[in-house]
């Protein structure tokens, strides 16, 4: 236990429950021993159904199940092992499949616990990244269209100039008759 569950056990107890963030507590064998609503409500599961189930076969339920090998988190659990005591792990990302089937894209971390010295059991955190991914498209999106804009605008402003020169030419030239004329009516005349 750490200070802070030593001398506010409830108040830690409520953070977690009320956290937007997925936590989820996991054993040796990569099993759910704990987690709070906000990672139960993440896949579509109530907590109760996940309570004790293997964290792989949750993320790719149905017989979808990819090899462990091959599994994001089953990787982040292997390599969990090989962490120095204490040191937090790296945020990951990865994508789960909900209850219902879809996949869900999702940044997660983990950190062992710590009893007597070993690492005992593994708290895994875990933040739904469909917004950011979501918000990293309507940015591209945007910025595809401002480009086309600002494009269209060159070409507007080239065509535009191009075409103001075409009757300016004999403006400008009257122009410049009418200056090298200065007084002499018979010259102005030639201009109109």
């Amino acid at each position: 236990m750490t200070l802070i569950t030593t001398l506010f056990p409830n108040q830690a107890a409520r953070l977690l429950e009320c956290s937007a963030v997925g936590i989820c507590e996991i054993d040796g064998d990569g099993r759910c021993q704990y987690l709070n609503p906000a990672w139960a409500q993440l896949l579509g599961y109530e907590v109760q159904e996940l309570v004790g189930a293997a964290l792989h076969k949750v993320i790719h339920p149905d017989g979808k199940a990819s090899v462990p090998v091959e599994c994001s988190i089953c990787q982040t659990l292997e390599n969990a092992r090989t962490l120095v005591v204490g040191e937090p792990g790296h945020w990951a990302h990865g994508l789960f499949l909900h209850k219902e089937g879809h996949t869900i894209s999702m940044s997660y971390a983990n950190r062992h616990v710590v009893t007597d010295g070993m690492p005992t059991v593994m708290v895994m955190s875990f933040h739904d990244d469909r917004q950011f991914v979501y918000l990293r498209n309507e940015i591209r999106e945007r910025t595809v269209e401002l480009e086309a804009s600002e494009r269209r605008k060159t070409e507007f402003i080239a065509t535009l100039a191009h075409e103001l020169r075409n009757p300016l030419a004999p403006i400008r030239t009257a122009l410049e008759l009418m200056r090298k004329a200065g007084d002499d009516a018979d010259s102005m005349r030639f201009v109109r």
